[in-house]
């Protein structure tokens, strides 16, 4: 059964094709095709927890160099510094949190206002269903205002308009009428057919459903950009050039004051000290040693 391309088909043949009928489907054949097809349903990205983008807060490399701060703050003696760094980074933390999951939940309300129900031709008569529950050759019921539940071929129009700007990208509803069209014709193009999501701006239908879930047009594409992979946000780039550039400006310090980076050096001032029985110049404390050779890190690490 051929589920996606209908429109070079007569209503009578698509009728056929798809083993359905005027007066609709039956509640046995409807209830066999949900169990052969599934629901009529775009599955969701799987959802983050709440722990999952909290902690998600903290992966910067600003962050990190905070967290170094902290961490020689502490080792330093500098019980105060450390809080207030520690303080910044919760802080940071969350606000973008809270950010984040508002985004989230607004959403997921949008989401749950689209589609919940439709008017379906079932054993002759009309009946408001979920329109998950809507199958390939269900005959469906469009009036004006309405949110076309599935992709579906049209059977009957009056002075149908439909907004597609979403899917194809057209400024002004576009008219729909019925009958066949060549089959290379290509998708904006397709007059006798309805896209699921689009909106009804005006007149009446009677239509063939085709395709639901990710069979549809827009579960296709919802399907492609499931598999691009996130990027980084234009605020998380800037913010790790910053770090960058201040973990820079120290190593150009320190290189103007001694003239030889310490992350160099300090591996043959340790050998000499070991050879001579440490009777050279004091090693850096352990603090200024760190802090120098994590400076050094970021920078050439990037």
């Amino acid at each position: 059964m051929d589920l996606h391309e209908h429109h070079h088909r007569s209503p009578e043949e698509a009728l056929c094709q798809l083993k359905s009928r005027l007066e609709g489907l039956s509640d046995e054949v409807a209830a066999e095709r949900r169990r052969k097809y599934g629901p009529n349903i775009i599955p969701e990205a799987g959802k983050r927890h709440w722990t999952i983008l909290f902690l998600n807060q903290f992966k910067s490399l600003l962050i990190g160099i905070l967290a170094i701060a902290a961490f020689i703050s502490w080792l330093t003696g500098h019980g105060v510094d450390m809080w207030v760094i520690i303080g910044i980074i919760i802080i940071n933390a969350l606000i973008g949190f809270v950010q984040e999951f508002r985004a989230e939940k607004a959403v997921e309300a949008l989401r749950n206002m689209l589609a919940a129900t439709a008017k379906v031709r079932r054993n002759g008569a009309m009946r408001v269903v979920p329109a998950s529950e809507l199958v390939p050759g269900d005959i469906i019921v469009l009036e004006e205002g309405d949110q076309v539940p599935a992709d579906a071929l049209l059977l009957e129009a009056c002075d149908l308009r439909c907004i597609e700007a979403a899917l194809t990208g057209e400024s002004v509803p576009a008219a729909k009428r019925v009958g066949p069209l060549p089959e290379d014709t290509v998708m904006a193009d397709r007059r006798n057919m309805l896209w699921k999501s689009t909106h009804v701006a005006g007149g009446s239908a009677l239509a063939l459903v085709s395709a639901i879930g990710l069979a549809t047009q827009i579960g296709r594409i919802a399907g492609s950009l499931s598999t691009i992979k996130e990027e980084k946000s234009h605020f998380r780039q800037k913010t790790d050039q910053l770090a960058r550039q201040m973990a820079g400006l120290t190593n150009t310090q320190r290189l103007w004051a001694t003239g030889v980076p310490s992350s160099f050096t300090l591996p043959v001032k340790i050998h000499n000290d070991v050879i001579r029985g440490h009777e050279g110049p004091p090693s850096p404390p352990r603090s200024s040693v760190l802090a120098e050779m994590t400076g050094s890190a970021i920078v050439f690490g990037n």
